[in-house]
């Protein structure tokens, strides 16, 4: 029983604590670099946490706008996670971060604590630029020679297959807005560059895959 109510009084306290972290950060927001987003966006996240780390540090708020209106983060464990993830993934050296879900409000928030790096500059790296920078360097092999328009379409259909795994020819083209036909052609460029492969038992029920490593 008295194990019971210490638990209870600690989670309480943590609670508080909490909050009041929050509230802190909320009523110094003009003298502090804080930042305030509404929904969880990785690459957007990523790009302000990289220049956070290569300054002087700084937080982020998810689930609260620029008001100071608390709308919250669904599924907000997920959100944290997914974050983490591309944060380890795409920011080198690994960055100095924490992310905690705070029950704030009677809403789940994200914050993010970005502390001022030791090993700056610290870089970001996304999908469209790792995407990128395997076009360029097919471009000085397989593609030797490729015009500018035919690169670009090769970037837009990689990018759309690296984004979604297992996308298919109308999805390719819905995606791109490129004509089937000439899809089709830069697909098989994009297999003999080994940056593809196709996955299934046909073309119906299989799908292209990016076999770059993020």
């Amino acid at each position: 029983m008295h194990r019971e109510v210490t638990e209870k009084h600690r989670e309480n306290n943590d609670y508080k604590m909490e909050n009041i972290i929050i509230e802190n950060l909320l009523a110094l927001r003009d003298e502090i670099p804080l930042e305030l987003r509404t929904q969880s966006d990785v690459e957007a996240i990523a790009k302000s946490v990289t220049a956070f780390i290569n300054t002087h540090g700084g937080s982020i708020i998810l689930g609260i706008d620029d008001d100071k209106n608390i709308v919250g983060i669904k599924d907000a464990e997920n959100e944290k996670k997914k974050i983490r993830e591309h944060l380890d993934a795409h920011i080198k050296p690994l960055p100095p971060v924490s992310l905690d879900v705070i029950n704030y409000m009677e809403k789940n928030v994200i914050l993010l604590n970005i502390w001022m790096g030791s090993q700056k500059p610290y870089q970001y790296r996304s999908k469209k630029d790792i995407v990128e920078g395997a076009v360029e360097g097919a471009l000085g092999g397989t593609f030797e020679g490729t015009v500018e328009g035919t690169r670009n379409k090769l970037f837009q259909i990689l990018l759309a297959i690296h984004q979604k795994p297992g996308m298919r020819v109308p999805e390719i083209e819905k995606t791109t807005k490129i004509p089937v036909k000439t899809i089709e052609r830069y697909l098989k460029k994009l297999k003999e560059a080994h940056l593809i492969e196709f996955r299934g038992t046909s073309f119906q029920t299989g799908g292209y895959y990016s076999t770059i490593k993020d």
